[in-house]
């Protein structure tokens, strides 16, 4: 059963915001202007969100890393690169949400249904999924007359999936009816949340479903597949599509390239699909242009199927009405699940006969801003009685001035923010029923001290100090604590203000910012 829950918004007042000229339904959808950029007419824009899964900065050629990715480096080349893009919550369920809905993972309608009531303290995990009502994304654009699609990690649904023993042969033909029954139940609960096609998903995590270990791998070409036929079938008329990249998360890649190519999470295919280079090419690849990498090959994996939609675009001839965003949902080696540099994330963004190919920008960006972005490029106007939390970034895609001097962060037991000279500001707030739990000692992550995930505690000398402030450009490690220091001072009491001001306006409460 679908579980996620009552509805965020109330489906009258989502319809009624039509007549307030939100510009949701069918019925008169609202444009800006039909010419969105000065001396240019444009139509609505294609978009692309190819949203990777646990990728780091130094892993990637285009930010200087050890792995050769020339299909993800022609975005930079061609495109805008990012120095200080972020995710507003660095963990798979909550960057998900918010860029599906450019809400902040903390107004999630499943966390008071999970124990989180709005009088309280939120621990935000991978708690965050979207309520079968909530208006989002591409509810927003399917009634502006886009046609949406998903392919890939889905991760914002809890569908319950009936389980099969791990050594279950996936060519048993009772095992492959389980198997497409649970894969429908799960893409039924992903279409009605927005989306005209859902092909290509993963509920979630690989090992975190009840499937055979035959199935737990990695498929990017079928993947792949699915975003190639999206687009194909959506050619003639203004469309989104959300590619969520299942790697390069654990499992490995060279686990996945082993597998069986047919193996599905819908069953076992008829015949592999063949629309990037071969695995054994990607092995080879690996070798020669990984530089040493142990995951070389899930992120040539990767590159290859950014290929195979990149080449779409051009042999369809609507590569320059399309704007492909390439982003990581956070990174995996800086603090996961916190507000340290995790939540700093690879970032890409081609948009061509706009954007300057090869600009680099270090203006402040998050996730919080994508469909704030989308909205603004297609002339959309958002519902006005539903909350957006984040900032339109197209004037920087057009080359415009565009300054923000803050952003958010939220994770686990934590809240923060960071300005755009570097400054970071954390504060850490443990409820009193988790130290009466566990004792004075708790960590980020709401658990006892010996369950520290990731051994962030010696990663960061100060991860237990209830204040932080560190300069990310002078430490990027965040290793020095300049909180005490008076001749900070002044900054500390800037950026507390700040998180004071943002938490004001979010739901649950935290220590003395929101009580």
């Amino acid at each position: 059963m679908d579980t996620d829950g009552k509805k965020s918004v109330d489906r009258r007042g989502f319809l009624k915001s039509v007549g307030k000229g939100a510009g949701l339904a069918a019925i008169s959808p609202l444009c800006l202007s039909s010419e969105l950029f000065a001396g240019k007419p444009k139509k609505k824009p294609n978009v692309i969100v190819i949203y990777a899964d646990d990728l780091d900065f130094e892993w990637m050629s285009c930010y200087g890393g050890k792995v050769k990715l020339p299909h993800i480096d022609s975005l930079a080349t061609d495109g805008i690169k990012f120095e200080k893009g972020y995710v507003s919550c660095p963990v798979c369920t909550p960057s998900r949400y918010t860029i599906l809905t450019g809400r902040y993972g903390t107004r999630a309608p499943s966390l008071p249904e999970g124990g989180y009531p709005h009088s309280g303290y939120v621990n935000l995990q991978w708690n965050t999924h979207m309520g079968q009502d909530e208006i989002n994304l591409p509810k927003v654009l399917q009634a502006n007359g886009y046609r949406t699609g998903v392919v890939g990690k889905w991760d914002q649904s809890r569908v319950e999936m009936k389980k099969l023993p791990l050594d279950a042969d996936p060519l048993d033909p009772e095992v492959d009816k389980v198997v497409k029954e649970n894969y429908r139940k799960v893409q039924a609960a992903v279409k009605r949340r927005g989306f005209d096609y859902a092909e290509a998903i993963y509920r979630n995590n690989l090992l975190k479903m009840p499937i055979p270990k035959k199935l737990q791998d990695h498929n990017q070409e079928w993947i792949t597949k699915g975003a190639l036929d999206f687009i194909e079938s959506s050619k003639d008329k203004p469309f989104y599509l959300y590619m969520a990249l299942t790697l390069p998360h654990w499992p490995g890649g060279r686990e996945g390239l082993a597998q069986d190519p047919r193996y599905t999470l819908e069953g076992v295919l008829d015949e592999a699909p063949q629309v990037q280079p071969s695995r054994q090419s990607v092995s080879e690849r690996a070798a020669k242009d990984g530089g040493g990498f142990w995951n070389a090959c899930a992120l040539i994996w990767m590159d290859d199927g950014v290929g195979a939609v990149l080449k779409k675009l051009d042999d369809l001839g609507i590569a320059e009405d399309t704007i492909v965003m390439f982003i990581s949902d956070h990174q995996t080696m800086r603090g996961k699940m916190t507000c340290y540099q995790a939540a700093n994330t690879p970032w890409l963004v081609r948009w061509q006969g706009v954007i300057k190919p090869g600009a680099v920008s270090d203006q402040l960006v998050s996730n919080i801003d994508v469909a704030t972005t989308i909205y603004d490029a297609a002339g959309i106007i958002p519902p006005d009685d539903v909350k957006h939390d984040g900032e339109s970034f197209l004037p920087l895609l057009e080359g415009k001035s565009y300054k923000r001097k803050d952003l958010y962060l939220e994770g686990g037991l934590a809240r923060g923010v960071v300005d755009k000279d570097g400054w970071k500001y954390i504060a850490f707030r443990v409820p009193q029923e988790l130290r009466d739990k566990f004792g004075d000692k708790v960590t980020q992550h709401g658990s006892a001290p010996e369950k520290v995930w990731w051994k962030m505690d010696q990663h960061y000398p100060a991860y237990y100090d209830a204040d932080q402030l560190y300069n990310v450009i002078e430490d990027p490690k965040e290793q020095v604590n300049l909180y005490s220091d008076p001749k900070y001072a002044k900054i500390v009491k800037r950026l507390r203000k700040r998180l004071k001001e943002y938490c004001a306006d979010l739901p649950h409460t935290f220590g003395e910012f929101k009580e």
